[in-house]
């Protein structure tokens, strides 16, 4: 039974010869001391209270509580789930210590629903001074056995450790734990103390009061075939040892029998042997009921309990429910290790080198079926994060931020997040990097570029992989837009805010004298709503004379609204040809082809532009616009 120090121990004295006219005295002192711890004399707050009246009564709880520990170092914190701000641990109360034999058994009560606790740390002192403790241990539970020898006394603190930090120590003040002295020095102080020089060979004495008689007998047996015996008897109702009070300390006895069924303050009393505290080198009981029982080691051979609460349970054999059947129900766990279950929850972590559940095995390499091959049937979850499946139907969602896919991946539905990687990506009629049969559609991504649509069939949209862009009367190569298709800009197609309105104007072939000065060759209008103007001029400019060679040099200028708005000056070396004119003259002819185009910012609201193209002609021949003269206007509205 555990037990701890409050105060001053009783003293023990050695136990005094005894002569026939003490015997009175000693018996009237020893009724005297049972009734008043008993509470029948003197003030009823002297009477003696036992363990067992302040359990039942709540004041004291038993020192070992339901929890588990382990002596060692403890895993890295983990747990589902991460808590933004995660709290503290709380402070561990109800440190109790149960001293054994040579164990101190140290248990404590944790707030419950605390699910970051790592475990708990253990601190040990000689003294009651906090600054003096050393850590021990770190347990996982609420209960921690601490084998210090026999005889020892030491304090303890307690205190919880999380991935949020370490709680405060239970208390500032360490909580004691003795293990009880060596009992066979104690027996062996108590014999060698003993005075049997005063016992004689025989010796009776009794008292009677109102002829009720007690007394006590010490006699030698005859010599027999065994040999001689000594023995003594008491006869009385209730027997107790006790010594005289000394040094203000009131005498304690350690043991009382009682011979009789009796009843004290109302409480029964059977007869048997009551003890306080007792010290037993070796014992034999045959029925024992015990209310706080603290033990190092036990062998016992069969155990009936309503709750087992231990910090290591070692089974020398096997473990077993009584309705255990192999294969079939209950469970079993043998002291080799082996385990069977009928059925198992856990809710922790399941640690283990290998295993089969059903048809799936797990060994070093990972997980796997039973039929994987590694080529052609099963799959496997390898311990290196490769899986491997002959097929797979995955109906959820893949989440990858690396990886490869070997072969064809067929999806009807489905979304890839983040970055996919693959050899070629096809759909319709696509097989590789090449334009399908006509009528077939598709497309193809890959290492050569993108297809889609298809040129056989007129409509398609190449992407080479090295940037060129090919459709329909569309390309970019090399960083150059070229549009070879007629008509594809036009109205109906011309988007708002870029070129809003066209016009376009042949004047065919007019005629220009050469009189050194600006004549008009042609004069048009349009309406423009303000904005942006620009204007592409096409002429041909050619100049006749019936002697010597042409002038071929002339002047061209175009006019918004009489202002001149840009001229350019024409030259060309173009060679001279000669053709027969209508009165049999020979005409020399010279032809400058020339483009010319000019863009101005016309800001307003609206209203009519009046465009004039002027040329210049300078020479003493004949002049003439040639064979053509176009115009065209673009407006951007702002």
């Amino acid at each position: 039974m555990a037990s701890q120090k409050y105060g001053k121990a009783s003293r023990t004295p050695s136990i005094p010869d005894i002569g026939s006219a003490d015997t009175a005295t000693i018996l009237k002192a020893m009724k005297e001391w049972i009734e008043v711890h008993q509470g029948a004399r003197g003030d009823g707050m002297d009477r003696s209270v036992t363990l067992r009246d302040l359990l039942n009564a709540g004041v004291m709880t038993p020192a070992v509580t339901q929890a588990i520990y382990r002596e060692s170092t403890p895993a890295a914190v983990s747990g589902p789930g991460a808590n933004p701000e995660p709290a503290v641990p709380p402070t561990p109360t109800g440190l109790v210590v149960a001293g054994a034999v040579s164990t101190n058994i140290v248990s404590w009560n944790f707030a419950r629903g605390y699910t970051r606790l790592a475990y708990f740390e253990v601190w040990r002192s000689s003294t009651s001074a906090l600054g003096d403790a050393v850590l021990i241990a770190q347990v996982y539970g609420t209960i921690y056995p601490d084998p210090v020898g026999e005889n020892a006394t030491f304090y303890y603190w307690v205190r919880a450790v999380s991935d949020a930090g370490t709680s405060p120590f239970n208390a500032v003040e360490g909580v004691q734990g003795s293990t009880a002295p060596n009992v066979q020095a104690v027996t062996d102080a108590v014999t060698s103390g003993i005075d049997t020089s005063g016992l004689l060979d025989q010796l009776a004495i009794k008292t009677s009061v109102d002829g009720y008689v007690s007394g006590y007998g010490l006699a030698s047996t005859p010599a027999e075939d065994d040999g001689s015996s000594t023995e003594f008897a008491v006869l009385s109702d209730r027997f107790l040892v006790t010594g005289p009070a000394s040094d203000g300390v009131a005498p304690a006895s350690p043991f009382f029998i009682q011979t009789t069924p009796t009843t004290v303050n109302g409480v029964a009393a059977a007869p048997g042997v009551y003890v306080t505290n007792a010290f037993l080198i070796n014992g034999v009981i045959d029925h024992a009921k015990i209310g706080l029982l603290a033990v190092d080691d036990a062998n016992i051979a069969n155990v009936s309990a309503a709750k087992i609460t231990a910090g290591q349970i070692a089974v020398g054999e096997y473990i077993e429910s009584t309705g255990y059947l192999s294969g079939v129900s209950g469970f079993h766990i043998s002291g080799a290790g082996t385990a069977e279950f009928n059925n198992v929850i856990v809710r922790g972590t399941v640690y283990a080198t290998a295993g089969q559940i059903g048809s799936n095995t797990i060994d070093a390499d990972g997980i796997h079926s039973s039929n994987y091959d590694g080529s052609t049937v099963g799959w496997q979850l390898a311990n290196n994060g490769t899986a491997t499946f002959m097929q797979a139907v995955i109906k959820g969602t893949v989440y990858a931020t690396a990886g490869s896919f070997a072969g064809d991946i067929s999806s009807a539905t489905g979304t890839f997040t983040g970055n996919l990687r693959a050899g070629q990506f096809v759909t319709g009629a696509y097989t590789g990097y090449a334009w399908p049969a006509a009528g077939s559609w598709g497309t193809y991504l890959g290492p050569s570029g993108l297809l889609i649509g298809n040129a056989n069939s007129g409509r398609y949209l190449q992407v080479t992989y090295d940037g060129q862009i090919y459709a329909p009367g569309f390309s970019v190569v090399n960083g150059t837009l070229t549009i070879s298709q007629a008509n594809v800009i036009n109205t109906a197609n011309i988007a708002g805010n870029a070129i809003t309105t066209a016009a376009t104007w042949d004047f065919g072939a007019p005629g220009v004298p050469w009189d050194d000065a600006w004549n008009t060759a042609a004069q048009s209008s349009l309406t423009f709503p303000g904005g942006d103007l620009f204007i592409l001029v096409q002429v041909g400019i050619g100049s006749q004379t019936n002697s010597g060679a042409p002038d071929a040099t002339k002047s061209l200028r175009i006019l918004l609204n009489g202002g001149e708005w840009a001229r350019w000056t024409i030259q060309s070396s173009t060679t001279t040809f000669t053709s027969g004119g209508e009165s049999g003259d020979s005409y020399n002819y010279i032809y400058v082809p020339f483009n010319a185009s000019c863009a101005c910012i016309c800001p307003g609201v609206g209203g009519s532009i009046t465009i004039t193209i002027q040329t210049y002609n300078t020479g003493t021949y004949y002049s003439s616009i040639g064979t053509s003269l176009k115009m065209w206007a673009f407006m951007r509205q702002r």
